[in-house]
């Protein structure tokens, strides 16, 4: 299939021969320009050459105007600002977001279309006093033009004065509010369009220089866009690249070509370049596929996808899910079959549709409704507790004592419940505990919130990620994103609030917060070339894909219902040149054929339940379809029609569990400390991460203790050279430990006594069984010598710069932790061997040997949910923790990794400063509740299988699972 951008790239190559030092792209999005650079390499093969400048039409008129575009929520609380000062009201800014929001809307509309402001808003102003006048509606706006020159003189009573008031100062706050915002040399995005025609010095200067121009890939273009496209190619500085079908360019009634059909006018020069005839004339299967309610939707793709991945060899890189509802998101995810091991999703998710705003919700009116008494306790409303704890994110964490704590509430008719009555009873829950505090003051509360959503992260990649196949963006969890996109939210509000004089109360903060989340989505963050493609129809411009699969193809829904979010009366903004809600019709069109043309399967997934949720008939471009385009070449155009009902295929194996019996509690006493039992065995940072990873892997592996057969080899392997390199080092630096490394006796064991150590190790490894001076073990011998070689020439390296000095070598670390278990203390044993303990400086680090290649970055802040999730952090966090339990005077501490395969990294740091004493104890308490699923025998905690088969592939006892 030759793409659109494919030809845009051999235009560009072309026209420039990959010189494209001078060469700027514009695109309606980021993504096209990212998936063209692609092109681009692929077709340079080995020539070299600079990348054009590629911009999006947002950043590309941000950067000629110079202006920043803020967010929205700024500059709504700069438009309210305005708004208080020429309105008398003491309407607070929750009550004005929403309303605020429409106006900004228009403003962004009236500029984007180069509308006169000031005589618009003064016919609003006209038309509002008629309407208030004489109770009516105007439908025709030349008839009421005329009608009023006969009354604009009379008088009006007090209240419809005062309502007509804010109508006449619109013009006022428009124009203040752009003031005020190019005093800060903000704008909104219509705005900046407008400076840019305004003061077209940019312009201008472009058109000077040797720029070339090339604006790809747009439809529905605004005044302001046309003025400055024009203003490019009238100059023969820049040309449009355009992607239109014969189909519905030529049929005037078609309204997909509506905006094209206009372009082809206003740019005739070199319109016709890029024209295809792909709709009808290309090869290409369409498939209908009804199927009963949209949780079937999400069914049926999974099984469209199978098919199509066993039938036609389907190609991920090639396809596309296009959802026309974005609540089918999660639903897609969690069905899509086992063979997409990569996805990339583009579209938003709305906040207010996840779990994590109800949950926030709850703990605003918890806390609204909190009562402090006289002796310091904080009482909460028995129906906000209860609602918090059944919360799935709450629940989860313990939900026998939760439900426990419930029935004790309904039982004794408890209204309010203090904070000791709920720590008592959650007394081994800190997650719970800290909860039921009550906040000093609003900043405070705002770090309770992003506190709560760390640990819900947390929560959701240990536990969310086990029970969903799939990968998504690199392996980050879509709920996840959202609770982040949530935590940023918060930190956008507390950043506008600290900034502002007004007095926020909770209540005001939820209102202003519920407000903002209604227009707010999550953008999920991913690799746009790799895997399948996820996505709305707008960020599907521009791309072509062999595979098509678009989801909820129903009226209502395909295309979706328009809605009237604007002040200006409809006939105004048909008379002023305003954007219209039939034009919305129009683009959808156009972004639904223009798909169609270059695909070769096509599957139109519909709802055949009229009126489930905002679905309603079939859509109409269905219809279009098989009674219009396919008949224009049915050799050509294949129309297939199927029904799903369910996915007929059942999958059953007999999962493994293993309850926490007598027997089981017995084994796991071996890693308890108890008196007079002697005992070496103690939790490693390995069994921390087996178990996590597979609770039943680390039964068989540490308590049955049914461990893989070691296997003698008169080679080497990966392991085998880990645990000579570890054999190596500390060999030489155990006669130095306590001493001062310089550069001289660094360089005398690498001159006199490496090759004798790697011999000696080598040697005691092999129980002198091998030859290290033939064949493949002397080349390993070599490749030693070469990486330890390395590792003491950047310790010359850093005991040059600092004081560097090896205190400890496989140091054995041990602590006993204090854990409650189902009412219990026990102290369990904790062990790790530091590979490395050094002093450089005042700094003193735990470093572990790799013997595999390392990829980690150092952090500049901690996240706890990245150190459990990555095993190379969580160990060495670990071993942070442990020695600082040990060694509780030393205070400047990092753990750090040095691996052999990429040794040219030097020291790899897990943290660039010392963790602080609230950060250990976030880890101790996430270590403790680690600690209590594996001791727990409290009801859901047996040993099970994961259910994550990947997880599986290498695992030493997939054969006893059958996996």
């Amino acid at each position: 299939m030759e793409s659109f951008l494919y030809k845009v790239a051999i235009e560009l190559v072309k026209n420039h021969d990959y010189k494209f030092n001078n060469v700027i792209l514009v695109f309606p999005n980021k993504r096209s320009g990212l998936y063209l650079k692609n092109i681009l390499i692929g077709k340079s093969s080995e020539k070299c050459f600079l990348m054009p400048e590629i911009y999006s039409i947002e950043e590309f008129i941000t950067k000629l105007s110079g202006l920043i575009i803020p967010d929205n929520l700024t500059l709504l609380t700069k438009l309210f600002d305005i708004y208080e000062k020429h309105i008398e009201t003491e309407e607070s800014f929750d009550s004005f977001y929403a309303w605020g929001n429409m106006l900004l809307s228009d403003f962004d509309d009236i500029d984007k279309y180069l509308v006169n402001a000031q005589k618009l808003y003064s016919t609003i102003y006209d038309i509002k006093l008629i309407e208030q006048q004489f109770d009516l509606q105007v439908e025709d706006y030349d008839s009421y033009l005329e009608f009023w020159k006969t009354f604009s003189t009379k008088p009006l009573t007090n209240t419809k004065e005062a309502f007509a008031k804010i109508w006449s100062k619109l013009f006022i706050i428009y124009s203040d509010f752009r003031k005020a915002l190019s005093e800060s040399d903000l704008a909104y995005e219509g705005m900046a369009y407008r400076h840019l025609l305004e003061i077209p010095n940019a312009i201008n200067e472009i058109i000077k220089s040797d720029k070339i121009l090339y604006f790809c890939g747009f439809n529905a273009l605004t005044k302001s866009e046309n003025k400055i496209f024009k203003k490019f190619t009238d100059s023969g500085k820049a040309k449009c690249i355009w992607d239109a079908d014969m189909y519905y360019l030529d049929d005037t009634n078609h309204e997909a070509g509506l905006f094209m059909r206009k372009n082809r006018n206003n740019f005739k020069n070199d319109f016709a370049d890029f024209i295809s005839d792909d709709l009808i004339n290309r090869e290409k299967t369409i498939n209908f596929i009804a199927t009963p309610y949209n949780v079937g939707i999400a069914n049926a793709l999974s099984i469209c996808l199978k098919r199509a991945y066993i039938d036609d060899n389907l190609t991920l890189e090639k396809s596309a899910v296009i959802l026309n509802d974005e609540k089918l998101l999660f639903p897609v995810l969690n069905s899509l079959p086992e063979f997409v091991d990569h996805m990339n999703i583009t579209m938003g998710y709305p906040i207010i549709m996840s779990p994590v705003y109800s949950l926030i919700e709850t703990l605003f009116l918890l806390h609204e409704n909190c009562k402090n008494t006289n002796n310091n306790k904080s009482k909460f409303y028995h129906k906000y507790i209860i609602q918090l704890l059944q919360h799935p994110y709450i629940k989860s964490s313990d939900n026998r004592a939760i439900q426990k704590f419930i029935n004790f509430v309904n039982k004794y008719n408890i209204i309010y419940a203090d904070n000791e009555l709920i720590n008592n009873e959650f007394s081994d829950n800190e997650f719970i505990k800290g909860l039921f505090y009550s906040q000093e003051n609003i900043l405070d509360f705002f770090n309770y919130l992003k506190n709560i959503l760390i640990e819900i992260s947390k929560k959701q990649i240990n536990n969310h990620l086990e029970k969903n196949d799939f990968q998504v963006n690199d392996n980050i969890i879509p709920e996840v994103e959202v609770v982040s996109g949530c935590y940023k939210l918060i930190n956008r509000l507390e950043e506008i609030i600290i900034n502002s004089n007004a007095k926020f109360d909770l209540k005001t903060i939820r209102k202003i917060f519920r407000q903002v989340v209604q227009t707010e989505k999550i953008p999920f963050k991913g690799e746009p070339l790799s895997g399948l493609q996820i996505m709305g129809f707008l960020e599907s411009r521009n791309l072509d894909f062999d595979n098509i699969f678009i989801l909820s193809m129903n009226e209502g829904l395909a295309p979706s219902v328009s809605k009237n979010n604007s002040y200006i009366p409809y006939n105004l903004r048909k008379s002023f040149g305003l954007s219209i809600l039939e034009e919305n019709n129009a683009i959808y069109s156009y972004n639904f054929y223009r798909l169609l043309q270059r695909a070769k399967n096509v599957y139109l997934i519909y709802n055949t339940i009229v009126g489930d949720g905002k679905n309603g008939e079939i859509s109409r471009y269905i219809l279009q379809l098989e009674y219009e385009l396919a008949r224009q070449n049915p050799e050509k155009i294949k129309i297939n029609k199927k029904i799903i009902w369910h996915d007929i295929i059942n999958k059953h194996t007999d999962a493994i569990t293993v309850s926490k019996n007598g027997n089981v509690k017995d084994l796991l006493r071996k890693f308890v400390l108890e008196p007079g039992v002697e005992n070496k065995k103690g939790l490693s940072p390995t069994a921390f991460a087996d178990y996590l990873t597979c609770s039943l892997r680390f039964y068989f592996k540490y308590l049955i203790e049914l461990n893989k057969p070691d296997e003698l080899s008169d080679d080497v392997d990966a392991q085998v050279l880990g645990n000579l390199f570890h054999g190596c080092m500390e060999k030489i630096y155990s006669d130095m430990r306590g001493i001062k490394i310089n550069k001289e006796s660094i360089t005398s064991l690498l001159d006199n006594k490496v090759d004798e150590i790697i011999k000696l190790i080598f040697s005691d490894y092999f129980n002198n069984s091998v030859d290290i001076n033939n064949g493949k073990n002397l080349l390993i011998r070599n490749l030693l010598k070469e990486i330890i070689g390395k590792v003491l020439k950047n310790d010359i390296i850093q005991a040059e710069k600092e004081s560097l000095i090896i205190l400890e070598t496989e140091k054995e670390l041990r602590i006993n932790l204090e854990t409650n278990i189902d009412g219990n203390l026990i102290n369990v044993k904790l062990k790790g061997f530091a590979d490395r303990i050094d002093q450089i400086g005042n700094t003193t680090r735990i470093i572990d040997y790799k013997t595999g290649k390392v990829e980690i970055k150092s952090e500049k802040s901690f996240d706890i949910d990245d150190i459990i999730a990555d095993k190379y952090k969580f160990q060495a966090m670990m071993y942070t923790f442990i020695y600082q339990k040990l060694k509780p005077e030393i205070e400047n501490i990092k753990a750090a990794i040095i691996s052999i395969r990429n040794i040219k990294d030097n020291i790899i740091y897990i943290n660039q400063k010392p963790y602080s004493d609230i950060e250990l104890n976030l880890f101790e308490n996430k270590l403790k509740e680690i600690i209590y699923d594996i001791f727990s025998s409290s009801e859901n905690r047996s040993f099970t299988q994961t259910e994550n088969l990947k997880d599986c592939e290498n695992c030493d006892y997939k054969g006893i699972c059958n996996r």
